[in-house]
């Protein structure tokens, strides 16, 4: 190869090495915009509904370009999955770490209904949000994703039972799902109405004394 064919060559491959260089430095920023666009995102959808919500009131609100935010998400489908994806690795993806960790099935569950109602009080505008997109966005890609989240957590939280069956310590009887949406409704409806001004809602003890209840309700008779 001659001289010129060596230069070529030679600013041939500086070229690459910038235009990955480039590359490298708009995937950081992006994944280091992504919380606050993803956060600004929610906002938006909270106050447009799921049918007005645009790329537009969402880069505006997040400061950042509508290439961004499409780039980032896609489709509308595609940013309710990324809210989704948060709030798993955030609750029932972590709850399944720790709780690998004990063996005693009561434990487990004792564990469990105290997880689900921290989350249920630490992410309700999230869960009313998904509520509200749920029934707003007739997608049969936002149902599958809804859908996917509620399965972790039962998956979850029925294992849990079916151990404490085998173990003889719950009922066999009991269908471990049913069981496991018990819990998940009595919690996020607990949530829901903290805030009445029921004396009793509100005293100290009543979250300890709703998971006896619930615990009660899947012991054996004779435990």
């Amino acid at each position: 190869m001659g001289t010129s064919g060596n230069m070529r060559a030679s600013v041939s491959a500086a070229e690459r090495r910038k235009a990955t260089s480039a590359q490298s430095r708009r995937r950081l920023r992006s994944q280091e915009q992504r919380p606050l666009v993803l956060r600004r995102a929610q906002e938006v959808l909270s106050q447009c509904g799921y049918r007005d919500t645009t790329w537009a009131r969402v880069a505006e609100a997040a400061g950042v370009s509508e290439t961004t935010v499409s780039r980032m998400f896609k489709t509308k489908a595609g940013l309710v999955r990324a809210i989704l994806e948060e709030l798993a690795t955030a609750t029932v993806r972590r709850w399944r770490g720790e709780m690998a960790l004990m063996s005693d099935p009561l434990g487990k569950w004792h564990a469990a209904a105290d997880f689900c109602t921290t989350a249920a009080r630490e992410h309700a505008e999230t869960l009313r949000l998904l509520y509200r997109v749920y029934h707003e966005a007739d997608d049969p890609d936002v149902t599958a994703a809804v859908q996917g989240l509620g399965q972790e957590v039962e998956d979850l939280l029925a294992d849990i039972i079916r151990e404490g069956q085998q173990a003889g310590v719950f009922r066999l009887s009991l269908d471990p799902r049913v069981a496991a949406w018990e819990l998940v409704h009595a919690t996020i409806g607990r949530a829901v109405t903290a805030t009445l001004p029921v004396p009793v809602v509100q005293s100290e003890t009543y979250a300890a004394q709703a998971h006896d209840c619930a615990l009660h309700g899947l012991l054996k008779t004779d435990v």
